[in-house]
């Protein structure tokens, strides 16, 4: 995981790491030195760059929002545009739920670009069984919902495209701050 001292520097530099990789990928060259000149820090938040390709195994994004949820201690809010948790997941939910920590979801409740009747059946199916555990949860109707993020406690947040739907991970390019 990378962590760093100064949110405006470090997340240039994850980004410029993650767009050199992306480039090898595509069939491009090893980037120069040069193509990586070191930047001056700026402000005083701690803030880390997940990149993560797809992957068969856990991916970075899948071993982030683990990270996160596990770490909620008292609170754990989680917005999705596409909120098709795995099994373990919603199990994870729940147990938080349980230790007393106020889990609340938000998720789009109209069928738009990224969410379709067949994924918002999907999104549904696991609604039950979190709300009978003491997890709250809210389906947003008047827009399509766009936003991805995870706010842990009080001084921990992560906003990016992460999905948490179980094949995203292992299909999807995805990035979050």
């Amino acid at each position: 995981l990378f962590i760093a001292q100064h949110l405006d520097v470090r997340r240039i530099e994850a980004q410029r790491g993650a767009e050199a990789r992306e480039w090898l990928e595509a069939g491009g060259w090893l980037l120069p030195e040069s193509a990586f000149p070191p930047l001056d820090s700026q402000g005083e938040a701690r803030a880390g760059f997940i990149a993560s390709t797809g992957s068969p195994s856990l991916s970075h994004s899948e071993r982030m929002v683990q990270v996160l949820l596990a770490s909620a201690q008292h609170r754990l809010w989680l917005t999705n545009a596409c909120f098709v948790p795995t099994p373990a997941t919603v199990d994870t939910l729940i147990h938080k739920a349980k230790s007393g920590v106020d889990v609340r979801i938000l998720v789009p409740g109209l069928e738009g670009a990224d969410t379709s009747a067949s994924v918002l059946a999907a999104q549904r199916s696991s609604y039950e069984r979190l709300l009978e555990n003491g997890v709250r949860l809210w389906e947003y109707r008047r827009a399509p919902l766009e936003s991805r993020t995870v706010l842990v406690d009080d001084h921990l947040v992560a906003v990016g495209s992460t999905n948490l739907q179980a094949h995203a991970s292992a299909l999807l390019e995805e990035g979050a701050l």
